[in-house]
């Protein structure tokens, strides 16, 4: 995917945790009523960053996503956040009942992760500012999942509980990342491109709004 001149957002836009920029790939509602591709996901024929060659890759890339990491996840949420796993359900649920077949969860089926979460945050390097997650939701866990190798450094840090963890390649770690300051280490040596799988509060909140939309659809078409 990055041999395809993957367009990273501009540092700036993540400045309060980082030098370098993050991709988020995925469905997030941040500032609009209804659930929309992140830009970093779509083509810049759709008002998107990235090249028709570089949205195949990521596509590709989710795939592989979808098929090692999204079942590790939502085995670990069985175990320690079934509530939390029963409402994302609702969620995908929602969101898939408010589009047709034509859009994106349907003709791009790797942006849907089956519930264990809504978005990708793509990242080289380390997030080396302590900071809060101010978007994700409070209340649910954020997976995070560090791949290459040969590098030095990362180490997952959370002062308020007095933590320096090293995450090793293919680990996968969840916080309350809205609720704990966090940060990483500086990568000193290596390649490390680290994944964070969340789901923002925004989208969450507005479930059941979509879910009367939907309502309201099919009451009309009924009609």
């Amino acid at each position: 995917m990055l041999a395809t001149n993957f367009r990273f957002p501009a540092a700036a836009l993540d400045a309060n945790r980082s030098t370098t920029g993050a991709a988020h790939l995925g469905v997030w509602s941040h500032y609009c009523s209804e659930p929309v591709v992140t830009r970093d996901a779509r083509s810049q024929t759709t008002g998107g960053r990235q090249s028709e060659e570089t949205i195949d890759a990521i596509n590709q890339f989710l795939a592989v996503v979808k098929e090692y990491i999204v079942p590790m996840i939502l085995s670990a949420m069985r175990m320690e956040e079934p509530e939390t796993l029963s409402a994302r359900q609702y969620v995908r649920a929602s969101i898939r009942k408010l589009y047709s077949r034509e859009q994106f969860l349907e003709t791009r089926c790797c942006l849907d992760f089956n519930g264990a979460f809504l978005c990708v945050a793509v990242k080289e390097g380390s997030s080396e500012i302590l900071h809060l997650d101010w978007q994700d939701d409070p209340n649910a866990f954020a997976w995070i999942i560090p791949v290459g190798k040969g590098w030095t450094g990362g180490d997952f840090c959370a002062p308020q509980l007095g933590l320096r963890v090293p995450i090793l390649p293919g680990q996968v770690v969840g916080a309350l990342t809205r609720r704990l300051i966090h940060a990483s280490s500086v990568v000193t040596s290596g390649r490390r491109i680290v994944l964070t799988c969340f789901s923002d509060r925004g989208t969450l909140k507005k479930a059941d709004q979509w879910e009367e939309k939907v309502l309201d659809r099919e009451l009309r078409l009924d009609l």
